[in-house]
């Protein structure tokens, strides 16, 4: 997804040592596990549209008691509460640079992301990784489409005059269903 780069840079914005932040990039997305974060997901989707704009709001329901239950969690949980904050920021970044793609047969979409700890277990460093994402949220998205565009993955965008990604209006942390 963004590059490690990407990741890199915003987890010591964040306040993540740099050693800390590689490590736990390194593991999310090594090919034995890659994106591993997602067994542990549940997705809701609601979609709307409004004249020609298609809105979906995607909720991430992430289970904190099967992820603690996992080698994963053991592996991460190494690097303390700093590695659980870089492995929320990773699985956060993924999924904005995700939303961000436009399939070619695809209306441009503009995507509304909520996250939830279901059972509240990691709802501090989630809450924490979400307000630190808003904050950035405009930065973020120009590196990834800056990035995009300097690997030359335009064959994987639908290029539209004006915009050639989808937009990320919104990341906030909510547990309504």
């Amino acid at each position: 997804m963004p590059s490690f780069n990407i990741h890199l840079k915003y987890g010591i914005l964040f306040g993540i040592r740099e050693y800390v932040q590689k490590a736990i990039d390194e593991y999310i997305d090594c090919p034995r596990h890659h994106d591993f974060y997602n067994k542990f997901i549940e997705l809701k989707e609601e979609r709307r549209k409004l004249e020609i704009v298609k809105y979906i709001t995607k909720h991430y329901y992430f289970d904190s008691v099967k992820f603690k239950d996992s080698q994963y969690y053991n592996d991460i949980s190494r690097f303390g509460v700093e590695g659980i904050r870089a492995f929320f920021l990773h699985m956060v970044l993924d999924k904005i640079e995700g939303c961000m793609r436009i399939k070619s047969s695809q209306m441009v979409l503009t995507y509304y992301l909520r996250f939830c700890d279901r059972y509240g277990i990691f709802e501090r460093q989630l809450r924490d990784v979400i307000r630190f994402c808003r904050g950035y949220l405009a930065s973020i998205i120009m590196d990834i489409r800056d990035s995009f565009l300097r690997r030359k993955r335009v064959r994987e965008l639908l290029i539209i005059p004006g915009t050639i990604f989808n937009e990320v209006r919104e990341v906030s942390y909510s547990c309504s269903n």
